[in-house]
């Protein structure tokens, strides 16, 4: 999904790109959410019981930023 995204010409963050070991990873997301203007949560059935897709929702939404579900 990722890849598709950027043949859009749109930069994505992404965990296991963005992230490194040490990393405190509340702030990474936030970090993520404050740049972004708008957010795209993937939600599997892996990750739909995850707390960080909820953390991520909540984030973008607290920031006012539309966030779509796919």
């Amino acid at each position: 999904m990722a890849e598709k995204i950027k043949s859009f010409g749109v930069d994505c963050w992404l965990d296991e790109k963005d992230l490194e070991g040490g990393d405190i990873i509340p702030d990474e997301i936030i970090r993520g959410i404050d740049a972004c203007q708008e957010a795209i949560v993937l939600i599997s059935p892996n990750s739909v019981n995850s707390q960080w897709v909820s953390f991520e929702i909540g984030g973008v939404r607290a920031q006012h930023k539309r966030v779509r579900r796919s």
